[in-house]
C-alpha cells in the first residue's frame, strides 16, 4: 500500500460489508503511523496489505524490504495500539513474512455483542464438555467453557461485587463435578467461602494455608520422580501414556490481598514451576493494585480475566497490558479477556451456591478394591498401614500387591483422603489415617459392612498441627 490502501470500494459495498470497513479504517491509520515511524515508501510499493480470511482479526502483511526482516519496532506497535483505541496488536512471522495481526475488538457499539447473546443463563453442569472444562459465560458465539489445563494459570479480578467469586465457585463446581481433579481451596476467610464445599473426597478446604502450600509441594516433588521414571516432563504426556495414578491440581487463592506473608513465597514458586506437574493455580483479586499482585506472580499467569473495573490501570494490571475492562458495561458477571489471540467479552453464567457443607455436586465413586482397602482401615481403628493391609489383601486373594496400595495411599494423601503420616510423642512413625472424606466415598459406594458413623471417627482430621510430611510406609 502507498497513498491508497486499496482500490475503490463502492459506499453501498462497504455497508453490507462492515468487516471491509472496519479493516479499511485499521489500515488507514496503521499507513498514517507507519509514514511517520518508516518515510514514505516509494511510489508504486505497497507497504503491506491485509488479509481478511481471519475471524476476529485482520492481518497485515508487511514489505520486508521496507522493515527489515528482524521485524517491525516495538516503538511503531505501541503506537499503533494506542491509536487503534487499545486494540491488540501482536507481531508474528508467517512463512518468513512480517505480520501484525490486529483484534478487531473494541468494535464500536454496534458491532458489540447484543443484549440477547450476553444474557446471563444458569449454569448447567450436565453441559460440561469434558471433566477439566470450566464454565466461562455467554459470548455472542455461544456459552463458552475452557479447558482448565489449557488456561494453565489464571488472574481473576475486577471491582467490588462484580462477581468474581460467584465465577469461581462455578469453576469449583464444574471441576466436582467432572470429578478428575484434586482441588485446594483458600478463600482467607478461614473457610467461610469455600466450606460448603468441604466433604468431597477430591476437595480440600484450607484453613492453613501454609500447610496446603506444603502438601502441593509434596505431590510436586513425587511427580518429580514419577515422570523421570517415565521419561516424560509434563502430566499430559504422563497421562498419554496410559498412567491415571496422578491427576490435575487445581490451587484456588481467592483473595490475593489477604495472602499471609509466609505463604506469599511459596505460592510464587508453585505459580512459576508447578504448571509442568499439573498444578494450575487460580488466583482471585478484588482490589487491583500493583502492590498486592507481585509483579513476579503476575508475569506467570498465563490467562487474565477482567470483570469490571474501576479505571484503566486496574484493567491494565489485571490483563497486563493496555485494555478496557473499565469500558465493559457495569454489569455483574460482564469480563474480558484475551483467548488465542482475540479479546472476548463474555457474561458469567448464573451460579447457585450451595449451603456451607451441602455441597450440590456428585462424589466420584472409588472401585470395589479401594473400598476393600479403606475397610481394613476402618478393622483397624483408622489405621492406614500400607504393610497391614498389603496382609489383609493377600488373605483376602484380592488382587493388589503392597507396590500399588502405596502409590494408592500417595494418591490419596495428596488428595487429602489419608493424612500425613503421624509420629508418637517419642518420634516413632505410627502411620497415616483414613479421613471422614475417604469413609464416607467408601459408604456412599455400598462397599463397607457395619461402617461406624463419621461422627465416632472424630480423631480423623487431617489437618492436625502435630502431623508431620514424611515418606510413605
Amino acid at each position: 500500500m502507498n497513498n491508497r490502501l486499496a482500490p475503490p470500494v463502492p459506499t453501498n459495498a462497504l455497508q453490507v460489508d462492515p468487516r471491509s470497513q472496519l479493516a479499511l479504517m485499521i489500515g488507514e491509520r496503521t499507513l498514517r503511523i507507519f509514514r511517520q515511524q518508516y518515510g514514505n515508501p516509494p511510489v508504486g510499493v505497497p507497504a503491506f496489505y491485509a488479509d481478511l480470511r481471519f475471524p476476529g482479526r485482520i492481518v497485515l502483511v508487511f514489505n520486508p524490504n521496507l522493515v527489515g526482516c528482524n521485524g517491525l519496532s516495538p516503538a511503531f506497535i505501541h503506537r499503533l495500539t494506542v491509536n487503534l483505541q487499545s486494540r491488540a496488536v501482536k507481531q508474528s512471522k508467517l512463512h518468513g513474512r512480517v505480520c501484525l495481526q490486529v483484534a478487531y475488538w473494541p468494535e464500536s457499539e454496534q458491532e458489540r455483542p447484543t443484549a440477547a447473546q450476553l444474557a446471563s443463563v444458569p449454569l448447567d453442569l450436565d453441559k460440561q464438555p469434558s471433566p477439566l472444562h470450566i464454565p466461562i459465560g455467554m459470548t455472542k458465539s455461544g456459552p463458552l467453557w475452557l479447558n482448565i489445563m489449557e488456561m494453565d494459570s489464571v488472574l481473576i479480578g475486577g471491582a467490588r461485587r462484580m462477581g468474581k467469586t460467584y465465577t469461581i465457585h462455578g469453576w469449583i463446581q464444574a471441576l466436582q463435578h467432572g470429578g478428575k481433579t484434586d482441588l485446594y481451596l483458600w478463600d482467607g476467610k478461614n473457610g467461610g467461602e469455600f466450606n460448603r464445599y468441604a466433604g468431597h473426597p477430591f476437595t480440600v478446604v484450607a484453613t492453613d494455608l501454609s500447610e496446603a502450600l506444603q502438601k502441593i509441594n509434596t505431590a510436586v516433588f513425587a511427580r518429580q520422580r514419577a515422570f523421570a521414571l517415565a521419561n516424560v516432563t509434563n502430566l499430559p504426556d504422563y497421562m498419554a501414556l496410559g498412567k491415571t495414578d496422578l491427576r490435575p491440581i487445581v490451587m484456588v487463592l481467592d483473595e490475593l490481598a489477604d495472602l499471609p506473608p509466609e505463604a506469599e513465597s511459596a505460592a510464587i514458586t508453585l505459580v512459576r514451576r508447578a504448571g509442568a506437574y499439573g498444578v494450575y493455580p487460580v488466583i482471585g483479586i478484588q482490589r487491583p493494585d500493583a502492590n498486592v499482585v507481585n509483579g513476579q506472580l503476575r508475569a506467570n499467569l498465563v490467562t487474565r480475566i477482567a470483570l469490571h473495573t474501576s479505571t484503566p490501570s486496574e484493567s491494565r494490571i489485571i490483563l497486563g497490558k493496555s485494555s478496557n475492562a473499565n469500558r465493559i458495561p457495569n454489569i455483574k458477571g460482564r469480563m474480558l479477556f484475551e483467548w488465542d489471540g482475540e479479546w472476548i467479552e463474555a457474561q458469567g453464567f448464573l451460579v447457585k451456591l450451595p449451603a456451607n457443607g451441602q455441597s450440590n455436586v456428585a462424589i466420584p465413586l472409588i472401585t470395589n478394591v479401594e473400598k476393600a482397602l479403606v475397610q481394613y482401615a476402618i478393622d483397624a481403628g483408622g489405621w492406614f498401614k500400607v504393610r497391614e493391609i498389603a496382609e489383609a489383601a493377600k488373605a483376602d486373594h484380592l488382587e493388589i500387591g503392597r507396590d500399588a496400595i502405596n502409590d494408592t495411599a500417595r494418591r490419596w494423601e495428596a488428595m487429602g483422603l489419608l493424612t500425613t503420616t503421624q509420629f508418637d510423642s517419642l518420634g516413632r512413625r505410627l502411620g497415616r489415617r483414613i479421613t471422614p472424606a475417604l469413609a464416607q466415598a467408601a459408604a456412599l459406594a455400598g462397599g463397607l459392612v457395619g461402617q461406624p458413623d463419621l461422627s465416632d471417627l472424630p480423631d480423623f482430621a487431617h489437618n492436625d498441627p502435630d502431623f508431620d510430611d514424611a515418606e510413605p510406609d
